[in-house]
């Protein structure tokens, strides 16, 4: 049973892999909106957020924004002109 804690301890941690996974993504979708039309992206965006109920007041609001923002550049990215 000693010999299974100790091969545990000495396992890779599966939430750093996780975590350094989700940084490299990130840092390849900052690169890669170099490559994007951006008023395409703006655009999509726009769509998505005049049907959101979007409350000034709610803490939430800005994050909101953030996603359909990176939702509109992943399908700018990804989908044929």
């Amino acid at each position: 049973m000693a010999a299974n804690h100790a091969r545990a301890a000495g396992a890779p941690n599966p939430l750093h892999h996780a975590v350094r996974l989700q940084e490299l993504i990130a840092g390849f979708g900052v690169e890669a909106m170099g490559f994007t039309a951006k008023p395409k992206v703006e655009d999509t965006a726009r769509q998505w957020l005049a049907r959101a109920n979007l409350d000034p007041d709610d803490p939430r609001g800005a994050d909101t924004v953030a996603q359909s923002l990176m939702l509109a550049f992943e399908l700018a990215t990804f989908a044929p002109l």
